[in-house]
């Protein structure tokens, strides 16, 4: 579960990031 919670986070992040990006 622990190794899903931290990869659901850096993806999330991941698309946070793209998102300040992009706008």
């Amino acid at each position: 579960m622990r190794f899903w919670g931290i990869r659901v986070g850096m993806l999330i992040a991941t698309l946070i990031a793209v998102s300040m990006l992009t706008f």
